[in-house]
């Protein structure tokens, strides 16, 4: 989060950045890699240049952040018009049916999601499906964390 700020407020254009950690466009969550983030730009006669709008700071930084290895980075512009969508649009899941396992369903994600790069249609696509974001699985042993004065279920 800290490095998508950094690398937000160098870019020319942006005025400012907020960071809300442990929200997604889906809401509230309890992962270490969720935060959703709102860059401020400057005001619009700052900004008279094309590759200063807003789309093209945006691309930009989507180029930039696609650097960050540690999570999935979207850029989600405001709608043309207050009050409607601009992430709305249609839902594509992909089903591991042969159980060929993740290596088999990245690859697959990641063709998709380069042919639909391709495509002015869908060149805003993301995909929120993701191996490489760290994960930890925790074994807890009930008996010995209530025998030490925890609350088995407060560990989960």
């Amino acid at each position: 989060m800290k490095q998508m700020s950094a690398i937000a407020l160098a870019e020319p254009g942006v005025e400012s950045v907020v960071v809300f950690p442990g929200l997604s466009v889906n809401g509230p969550v309890n992962v270490p890699n969720s935060a959703l983030m709102f860059a401020m730009l400057k005001p619009f006669d700052e900004r008279e240049d094309p590759s200063l709008s807003a789309n093209a700071i945006a691309g930009k930084l989507m180029h930039k952040f696609s650097h960050i290895p540690d999570g999935f980075i979207g850029i989600f512009p405001p709608p043309p018009v207050p009050g409607l969508g601009a992430t709305g649009g249609f839902k594509l899941q992909i089903e591991d049916r042969a159980e060929l396992g993740f290596e088999a369903m990245t690859k697959v994600q990641s063709e998709i999601m380069s042919k639909a790069m391709q495509t002015p249609e869908l060149a805003n696509m993301l995909a929120s499906f993701q191996t490489n974001a760290p994960q930890l699985q925790v074994d807890i042993d009930r008996v010995k964390a209530k025998s030490m004065g925890g609350i088995a279920h407060r560990h989960l």
